[in-house]
């Protein structure tokens, strides 16, 4: 049984087990001690392996301890950034996103958005429309000056005749009244 003991060597340390009347693996505590916390080094950076940082998705070190969620501090400072920006949905295309008042994910959206003009219908004359820019709301001008100023009629300075003027400014029914009164021409 003494020749079966003999030649062994230390699991960590690779030095000669000599003088040994039971089977070992070790030299001697330290060497033990650093064999097993290299194996379970090993197994935890094993089964570390694979993960993906939550910001960039790239791969987190298989050497990072196990609470790691970001491959760098760069990553975690953006993902903080993020974070403190409230969720809002996308108006053109829909997806969640998170912002400080944005109304788009990203400058493509807010350019397709300014493209689209989807049919209207007038609030004036009731037709439907396709608009020529996005905020467009009336059909044409003579549907929109209307909706835009909300004058009364008057009467017209000169003659006297009731109608309703274009600009508030307006104080005579045509060219030749205002030119008449210009002039000083007697009514007539």
């Amino acid at each position: 049984m003494a020749g079966d003991l003999e030649g062994l060597t230390c699991a960590w340390c690779g030095k000669a087990l000599a003088n040994c009347t039971i089977r070992r693996e070790f030299c001697g505590a330290k060497c033990r001690q650093a064999f097993y916390t290299a194996r379970a080094r090993a197994e935890r950076i094993a089964a570390r392996q694979g993960r993906k940082c939550l910001w960039c998705e790239g791969q987190i070190p298989a050497e990072a301890r196990d609470g790691v969620i970001f491959c760098s501090k760069i990553c975690r400072s953006k993902a903080q950034a993020d974070m403190a920006k409230e969720r809002r949905t996308c108006q053109n295309c829909g997806k969640s996103f998170r912002g400080h008042g944005e109304r788009f994910c990203s400058h493509p959206c807010y350019a397709a958005s300014r493209r689209k003009r989807h049919p209207k219908t007038c609030p004036v004359c009731q037709v439907v429309f396709k608009p020529h820019r996005v905020e467009q709301i009336c059909c044409s001008w003579a549907c929109a000056s209307p909706g835009k100023r909300q004058l009364s009629d008057i009467s017209c300075g000169y003659c006297g005749k009731v109608f309703r003027p274009k600009r508030s400014e307006t104080r005579f029914c045509c060219r030749s009244c205002a030119r008449r009164a210009r002039n000083g021409g007697n009514h007539g």
